[in-house]
């Protein structure tokens, strides 16, 4: 999830660490939302991956 944040958004690890605990717990809930949608697309599109 933290290289997931990194590579779309640039914030490097230590600097989520350094979040507040409510605020972490939102970008990491907001990635998988992401995650989820982008692997609902592959299975409408008709990919395995």
């Amino acid at each position: 999830m933290l290289h997931r944040i990194f590579q779309n958004h640039g914030i490097p690890p230590d600097e989520v660490y350094r979040k507040e605990w409510r605020i972490r717990k939102f970008m990491y809930a907001s990635e998988l939302i992401v995650i989820d949608a982008e692997e609902d697309f592959r299975k409408k599109k008709g990919g395995n991956t």
